[in-house]
């Protein structure tokens, strides 16, 4: 530490900093002194990702939110990566909707999120929730559009689970032809279940 504070080079200070943080929170076990450090690379540069990391996991294991929180918004904020800015977005409203209970800013940072990577899985799925409960279904169809086209990796039940939504979202917006399309891909893979079964009847006599 003592050398840190000597330094002169910002750069070098910074470093030596993020590494004393290093040092204290996987060798020494010293989280609160690990912090200091982190924070004290932060002052001196306020966007320096590796510090912002660190400082975010120590809030998370802690079990500090609000904290975490902030830090994300500084993480995401000073990321120039599309892809990884979309991550962070993700991840800053998944921490709003599970641990901090406040559905709306999530939704905001999930929208965000797509903005910056419009096929981001993880953060297009609460949103088709979101977006269907809200009867928002000119929303949800393009999102559920994407899950689908990515989803061939997904387990039987998930691709089901999805295509009955899409069923759902193209009746409710009266493409009744995809709504058919929907529901018969999801019939098809699971021909016991009777509800989908209902939808396809009521679309085809209708």
């Amino acid at each position: 530490k003592r050398l840190a504070d000597t330094v002169s080079d910002p750069d070098k200070k910074v470093d030596l900093y993020y590494r004393l943080g290093k040092i204290n929170e996987e060798s020494l076990k010293d989280r609160a002194t690990a912090e200091e450090h982190f924070r004290s690379a932060l002052d001196i540069e306020p966007g320096h990702l590796p510090s912002l990391e660190c400082l975010r996991k120590i809030h998370i294991d802690e079990g500090d939110w609000v904290a975490a929180a902030k830090v994300l918004e500084s993480e995401q904020e000073y990321t120039d990566n599309d892809r990884k800015k979309s991550k962070l977005l993700y991840e800053l409203g998944s921490l709003y909707d599970a641990k901090l209970k406040d559905e709306e800013t999530a939704i905001s940072w999930y929208e965000k999120a797509l903005k910056y990577d419009e096929d981001n899985v993880a953060a297009a799925e609460p949103l088709v929730n979101y977006y269907i409960k809200e009867e928002r279904y000119v929303d949800a169809d393009p999102l559920l559009d994407m899950l689908i086209r990515l989803g061939q990796k997904r387990s039987s039940q998930e691709i089901q689970d999805l295509q009955r939504k899409s069923g759902l979202v193209s009746d409710k917006l009266g493409n009744l032809d995809k709504a058919l399309k929907a529901y018969q891909t999801a019939y098809d893979l699971d021909t016991s279940h009777l509800s989908t079964l209902l939808k396809l009847s009521d679309i085809y006599y209708r």
